[in-house]
């Protein structure tokens, strides 16, 4: 009785040569998915229905690709359409994946299905359900005494299996369908599959099915002197020509040296072969994880191991400062086991400083012209300017990678010998990269991270409730279940949502609970509420928090407000203070901070009795005994940062915390994290880079406490202690060093040579900054530590790969 999704089928599918068992096939209707994705109604806003175009400014000079309906190969296919036609893009995604945990062996095949038309910010989101399962691929086992012909066989009965389940998407890419949007309007709709998310493997077994011809190939690139005669493809088999060798067993070696000659799988008949307006040249979409971040783990860590030695590149990973929220690696990384996806991203955050000091400045910068390349290609928001550079970084890694095998640390993954040749057909597939931008949009959208993460949900999760026995049909049958469920607390939900509250019903909670509470840091709206059913602690929301201090009963929570606003910042602090009260005088001893008191004396008098704004510079006025008129201050060691999205301010970014921690046993000198201060009120960031703000350690978080019973308009400001780091010019002129295009930093000094340090608001702080030590030579010091790092070194860097928001602000991507 509970309202249903598409219904789940079965069948026995019949196979040419013998299985061990009967070929089980469980899936639900292609079409009925996708009409279940374009008419749900918590889509309604995240849902495009044509293609558009986006300009940086009303000349139309330069073009931004985000959504898939933003690119060129959606306009392409809408012309192809019936007039007032509307592209429905189906996304395809399958991949191998384990059900059974430390035995068992048991291993399925999920194909998952996923509308274009949905926005990437909500449809990559796993909460949001945009990914539904659509079919459980059978793994048989055929009782052929040969290898390769059973891989064949395989290759062939999974094509066979996609035709069945897909067959009513094709007929509607063909004659169309009528379907209901989510607020009810029909549409005649056209299904023409856009994107195939597959890893290395299967993308290279559907590129390889006839001798296509598309951007993912394993043609080598000649202008880059890599060109391998034994890898180059010179035609294909017709189909004609393949059945004929198939049917007649005596030609069964011939078939296949005629497939390995042309490097073809041996499939004759691929599932998109009667697909209308499906090209493999399109909708194999370049994708992150396998692509590009799984080559960086296979390959670009390898290389620096290699240069830098195993023991000295741990020790370098150890020794950088840690950030919370991200991993440290405080025993290095080529140890590591089990290695994710996660962990592959938070090493690309530190491998440029890691190597940096390395004697061959070429292979740094191939490094770290690779580095560049991934973050500039992950973008949700690509210009035609940033596509551009995209392909320059590419090119720039092939300008120095010669002198990574000059170095000889590029080896074979089994001999450890040199190699002296750069075939991996992971780095052949980012040249399509930047072509395929113009075509499919941002290419973050087509990343396999979302997919595996539904692996979980839909297979490994329903798996775990079974009795280990026949799982695909127990399956689903708990992923029918759950589905009604859902879809019920959804209906009921937005029944209530439609009615108006209920006076009388339930009471106020507590102001300062509700708001104070760390488990309710987000505001998330009704559609995510009502999808997720995870477990686990939701993304904390930092402008929410401050929201609701705002709106909070005055008397109910303490001032000044422990979350603010400022700019495109938002800052939360405890609810109490580390340090209630203590003396000014014990705070300066404590903090090693001696000139204190006269900084709070030049900060009072510049202050006055409004908000002024800031800078560095001012010469010290104020004696070490001047005058104040407060003698305590409660302290706080630390202080959460939260921004925007760079491309998107509807989009919450990470949530990063700046330490200003006094000595103790663990951190001898102290732990003070790095952080942008505004200092040009005309300047805003993000939108313009370092220009107008100055990279700080932050020495002290503070409030002024008046005395006991009184109050007074300065005891209602949060303010820090802050020590100036200047930028290094370089020899080139530049701001950033060549080999890492990093920022070189020093500790900016008075006259005397102490440090220059001033009191600032605590609201004229931007954003987090990772500084770590710069390595200047191929061995660090020995006496390092992550806890001494920092302040063992005399120069350091700003490492601007610490988050991908901060990388596009200071690099400047130009799209907002």
């Amino acid at each position: 009785m509970l309202p249903s999704g598409p219904a789940w089928k079965f069948q026995i599918v019949p196979t040419t040569h013998p299985t061990k068992q009967p070929v089980h096939f469980y899936y639900r209707d292609s079409l009925d998915c996708i009409e279940s994705l374009f008419n749900n109604p918590l889509f309604a806003s995240e849902m495009d229905l044509s293609p558009y175009r986006l300009f940086t400014t009303a000349e139309r000079v330069v073009r931004l690709y985000t959504e898939w309906m933003s690119s060129d190969g959606a306009w392409e296919l809408q012309s192809q359409i019936a007039q007032n036609g509307t592209l429905c893009g189906v996304i395809l995604s399958s991949d191998k994946t384990n059900i059974t945990n430390m035995c068992g062996g048991r291993v399925a095949h999920p194909l998952l299905i996923s509308l274009a038309n949905i926005r990437m910010k909500t449809r990559n989101k796993a909460s949001s359900h945009a990914f539904l399962l659509l079919a459980l691929m059978p793994i048989p086992r055929f009782l052929h005494h040969t290898t390769r012909i059973c891989s064949v066989l395989e290759a062939r009965l999974f094509h066979q299996c996609l035709d069945l389940v897909l067959e009513p998407l094709k007929i509607a890419a063909r004659v169309g369908r009528m379907m209901s949007d989510p607020v009810g309007n029909l549409h005649y709709c056209f299904t023409p599959l856009v994107s195939y998310i597959v890893d290395l493997l299967e993308s290279i077994m559907l590129a390889c099915v006839r001798g296509l011809t598309s951007p993912i190939t394993l043609a080598k690139h000649d202008q880059f002197g890599d060109s391998d005669p034994h890898q180059t493809r010179t035609g294909a088999l017709t189909l004609t020509q393949l059945q004929s060798l198939e049917t007649d067993p005596a030609d069964v070696e011939e078939y296949f040296n005629e497939c390995e000659q042309y490097r073809l799988s041996g499939v004759s008949h691929p599932f998109f072969r009667d697909w209308p307006l499906s090209c493999p040249a399109r909708f194999l979409t370049p994708e992150c994880l396998h692509y590009w971040h799984r080559f960086f783990w296979d390959h670009d860590l390898q290389w620096c191991k290699h240069a830098l030695g195993a023991r000295e590149f741990d020790f370098r990973f150890s020794v950088l400062p840690p950030t919370v929220g991200l991993r440290h690696f405080s025993q290095g990384v080529t140890q590591l086991k089990q290695i994710t996806g996660r962990v592959q991203r938070d090493a690309q955050r530190y491998i440029v400083v890691v190597l940096s000091g390395f004697p061959d400045a070429n292979v740094v910068t191939a490094i770290r012209a690779l580095m560049d390349f991934r973050y500039l290609a992950q973008a949700p928001v690509i210009s035609s300017v940033i596509r551009d550079k995209i392909a320059a970084a590419l090119a720039e890694f092939h300008q120095h990678k010669q002198a990574i095998l000059d170095r000889g640390i590029r080896r074979g993954p089994q001999t450890n010998a040199p190699l002296d040749h750069f075939y991996i057909p992971k780095l052949e597939l980012m040249h399509s990269v930047a072509p395929s931008i113009k075509n499919v949009g941002s290419i973050l959208q087509w990343t396999a991270d979302t997919t595996e993460h539904a692996h979980i949900e839909v297979v490994k999760d329903p798996a775990s409730m079974t009795n280990n026995k026949d799982y695909d049909s127990q399956i689903c049958r708990t992923l029918d279940r759950h589905e009604k469920c859902r879809l019920f607390n959804i209906a009921i939900s937005r029944s209530k949502a439609s009615r108006p509250m209920d006076a009388e019903s339930g009471g106020e909670s507590d102001a300062e609970d509700e708001i104070d509470d760390e488990t309710n840091d987000d505001n998330e709206n009704l559609a995510a509420e009502l999808w997720s059913e995870s477990p686990h602690r939701k993304a904390t929301d930092l402008f929410a928090v401050a929201q609701r201090f705002l709106e909070a009963v005055p008397g109910t929570i303490p001032h000044p407000l422990r979350a603010f606003v400022a700019g495109s910042t938002a800052f939360r602090l405890n609810r109490n203070p580390t340090i209630r009260r203590v003396s000014i005088k014990d705070a300066a001893e404590k903090f090693s901070l001696p000139d204190l008191p006269g900084a709070l004396g030049d900060y009072l008098q510049r202050e006055g009795f409004a908000r002024n704004f800031h800078v560095f510079g001012a010469p010290r006025r104020s004696p070490p005994d001047v005058p104040l008129p407060f003698n305590d201050l409660r302290i706080w060691y630390k202080v959460r940062l939260q921004q925007k999205s760079y491309h998107d301010m509807s989009t919450l970014g990470s949530t990063f915390t700046v330490h200003a921690h006094p000595p103790d046993q663990t951190w001898k000198y102290g732990r003070y994290d790095g952080a942008l201060l505004n200092v040009d009120e005309a300047q805003e960031w993000p939108s313009s880079g370092l220009a107008g703000h100055s990279v700080v350690l932050i020495r002290m978080i503070m409030c002024p406490a008046p005395p006991r019973k009184q109050t007074s308009l300065w005891a209602n400001r949060f303010l820090v202690y802050a020590e100036r780091l200047n930028i290094v010019p370089q020899a080139n002129g530049s701001l950033v060093e060549t080999s890492t295009g990093l920022h070189v930093l020093k500790r900016a000094t008075h006259a005397s040579g102490a440090p220059l340090g001033e009191i600032f608001p605590l609201d004229q702080l931007r954003s987090y900054c990772h500084l770590t030590p710069r390595f200047d030579s191929a061995q660090a010091d020995s006496r390092l530590t992550c806890y001494n790092s920092i302040h063992s070194s005399s120069t350091m860097f700003l490492n601007k790969y610490i988050d991908k928001e901060f990388y596009y602000a200071v690099t400047g991507m130009g799209t907002r």
